[in-house]
Order: structure tokens, then sequence, then C-alpha cells
């Protein structure tokens, strides 16, 4: 911020103005206000740079005014980004941050273009290219991908990502690359879901189709769930990796809800996602390199709620729950339709009444979300069992709560610095609790 001092030409001014700056503004609403050749006002840095406007309170205007240094003023107006997050309230990406379901202990690999910030969720990677760890993202495709994994601009803001960079200058690489990357995303790096915001065009019975989809296949029978963008071609036209069977292929669709134009429509569209100027860190990008994350940033969520989910039981999930826009059950431009966030969670949940959250601990802080999954109100008993770092029982913690149906409970300790235990009963005489997690 440009620190800005008053340079006047009465001493009787200096003294009037630090009386202003003390008082308290009435309203939020300021003015430009323009002075007369009595006042300049300069910035602090090197340059010496004049300005002979600043905004002003109401009260300070009127001050200013009174002392005969105002030549003009008018409303200083507000100036809003045009970047408004409605890819996010339209697929209710809210409900699984509700749910305390933010991607924790998951693994996103990202084939791309490479990495650049967000550094506390991303873990080492591999450059395809050179052979070499150096991940740094050059054309930011790779980077905007991976913020709309995670919130606060996508769904799962726990996720780690692994960054594997194929793709540089030229926005170019080999299949052998790409086969390489998926290959070591399930075998070198652990990761639960894979992200491939990139299409190519090739003969189904080639050698390098084949071998991409062996991969895939291997990939996807290792548990990892496998997105992919549709193409943006405006046309039929099957693209790969979405083609494959193992892969969830993501369509676009704009604010409204509605088909993009470029957005591919063919079998591969499994279904469709925000993918038209969307806001994200200062961008506005459309294309389904940028649909693709959102379902990724689903599966990442439901990932952390069950590491068994795979990519088979990921797709039924979002068969059963995506929105339509009208009476068909499939078709080539929408697929099954829009993703629906807190439809999909509660389907992962299936009709278990309480649901808790994995176990967060940070900053000293251990927590979790505990969810009515019901129709009706419960009082329930929570138990929650605290371990030292040496895993010696360090305390025990029981409260009675009531949670309306479809509400939350965060339970939490801020003290705690090992491990927890939950336990939710709702009748002491059955063996087994409604519901239980583990920090580790």
């Amino acid at each position: 911020m440009i620190k800005m001092k008053i340079k006047v030409f009465l001493i009787t001014f200096c003294l009037l103005l630090a009386g202003i700056c003390a008082q308290g503004a009435e309203s939020d609403e300021r003015y430009i206000v323009k002075f007369n050749d009595s006042v300049q006002l300069f910035t602090s840095g090197e340059d010496g740079k004049t300005k002979d406007y600043c905004s002003a309170t109401k009260d300070e205007l009127l001050e200013y005014i009174d002392a005969g240094i105002v030549e003009d003023y008018g409303i200083d107006y507000v100036v809003e980004l045009n970047a408004k997050e409605w890819n996010l309230s339209n697929i209710k990406a809210e409900f699984p941050e509700k749910l305390g379901c933010t991607g924790k202990n998951v693994k996103v690999a990202v084939i791309d273009t490479g990495l650049a910030g967000l550094a506390s969720n991303a873990l080492p990677g591999y450059n395809y290219l050179e052979g070499n760890t150096d991940t740094a993202d050059n054309l930011m495709h790779g980077t905007l991908v991976s913020a709309l994994i995670a919130s606060p601009y996508g769904v799962a803001y726990d996720v780690q990502f692994v960054p594997l960079k194929c793709f540089d200058e030229g926005v170019k690489t080999y299949t052998s690359d790409i086969l390489d990357a998926v290959e070591d995303a399930v075998d070198v790096f652990d990761c639960d879901v894979i992200n491939m915001s990139f299409t190519f065009t090739g003969e189904a019975d080639s050698l390098a189709i084949q071998m991409f989809e062996e991969k895939v296949k291997y990939a996807a029978g290792r548990g990892a769930i496998l997105v992919a963008s549709v193409g943006n071609d405006e046309n039929d036209t099957l693209n790969y990796p979405a083609a494959f069977e193992d892969v969830i292929g993501v369509g676009s669709v704009n604010e409204n809800n509605q088909w993009s134009s470029f957005s591919n429509y063919n079998e591969s569209v499994f279904v469709v996602a925000p993918g038209e100027n969307i806001p994200i860190v200062g961008y506005i990008v459309s294309g389904t390199s940028f649909s693709a994350p959102h379902v990724s940033g689903l599966a990442a969520a439901i990932k952390c709620m069950d590491k068994a989910i795979d990519g088979e039981q990921f797709a039924t999930i979002l068969k059963n729950t995506a929105v339509r826009n009208d009476e068909n059950e499939y078709d080539t431009y929408y697929g099954y339709g829009l993703i629906d966030c807190e439809a999909a969670v509660k389907k992962a949940i299936k009709n278990e009444k309480v649901f808790i959250s994995p176990i967060k601990s940070a900053d000293g802080e251990i927590c979790s979300a505990i969810y009515n999954n019901t129709a009706e109100n419960m009082t329930v008993c929570c138990i929650c069992v605290y371990y030292d770092a040496y895993g010696n029982l360090e305390d025990c913690k029981t409260v009675d709560i009531k949670i309306d149906s479809g509400n939350v409970y965060t339970f939490s300790n801020t003290d705690n610095q090992g491990e927890a235990s939950y336990f939710v009963w709702n009748n002491f005489e059955k063996l087994t609790p409604l519901a239980k997690a583990r920090s580790k």
C-alpha cells in the first residue's frame, strides 16, 4: 500500500488535518476530493510523484470544504472485480466443506504444465520433459487447473497436489510421457485421483492408444479415480483419454448451466461441470480443461470420506446424483448431467444415520464434523478420546448434543497435539456406535 503524506503551505492546516484524521467516519460512502492549489499530496516513494486528490469520508470532506482547500468532489465509486465464483455455487461445492470432507490425506496427480504457487498443498512431482523434479509452471495452465480442484476456488482445499509436468512451451508432448505419468501417479506417488485436462485424437487400434488404455486400466485397478476433459473442438470428435471406459469425461456448461458451444458432444461425455468464463486467481478462463478439475475436486472430497471408493463406484455416484436439464437419462451434450456435490456426498454416506468427517489436525487443533444424515432431529452422545504424542491416554470428553436433521456439529479440542478418536452413540445398549473416526 502506498503511504501518503500531505504537504501544505499553512501550518494551521496541518494541525486541522491531524484532528480530522482522528475522527470516525459516519458511513461507508466515500468521496474523491480534488484539492485547489493550496495543498498537494505526494507519495513516500523515491519517484516523488504528486497528486492533487484523495479519497475522503463525508466528515473529512466537510472539514476540507470548511478549510477552503477543495476545488471539486464527487462519489468515490466502489469497483468490483468481475469474478463472481458462480461455478462453486452452481455445483453446491460448499456442502463437502461443511461436512469436513476437504480432501484431507488425498493425493491428486495433475498431469499438466506443472505448478506455480499453492505451495502448502504441493508435494514433489516430476518433469517428464526434462527428466528431473523441476515442475515450475511456465504457462499457468496446470496451476489454474490445480486451483480449481482446491478451495477457495474449487471443492477440496486440503488435497495434496502432485504436479506431473508433461507439457511446456508449444503445449504439446508425446504419448509416452503421459504413459509414464499415469503409471507413476499410482506406483510412485500413490495418488488417489488423476486429473488430465488435455486431449488428443488417434486411431483406436494404434499402439499408442492401446498402451494408453492399458495404463489407464492399471491405474483404475489400483483404486485411482481418473478424470479428463472431453475437448473444445465444437464437434462430436472422440478425444482421449476421456473416451476410455475407465475415465470420467467432463464437458462444459456456462453460468446458466447450459451446454457450452465449444464443448465436444459424444459418448465420452459422462457429466458436465462449469467451464465457461470461470473466475480464478485473477483470470477468467474457459474450456473443458477447467470443467474436469471440478469433478476431480469432488472425487477428492469423496475419497477423503472413504479411500476404498474407486472410479467405478464414483462414476455410479455421479450417474445417480447429477442434475439433468431435461427428462433424458443420458445425452451426448450433458452426459448424465451437471455434478451436484451435495447429492454426491450424501450418496457416498449411504444409509448411515450419522457421518463423522475425517479428523483434522492443524495449528494444534483437532476437530471433526458430525453430520445428522436422517430426516429427524437427533440427540446423541459424543465421546472423544485423546492420546498424547506417545500414544498414552491423555483425556476423555463426553458431550450430549442435539443435531437437527441435515445439520452439523463440530467437536474440537484446541490443546491436544497427539491423536484422537471420536465415537457417537444414540443408544448405549448397543455395542457398536453410530459412527466413529480416528485421527491416525
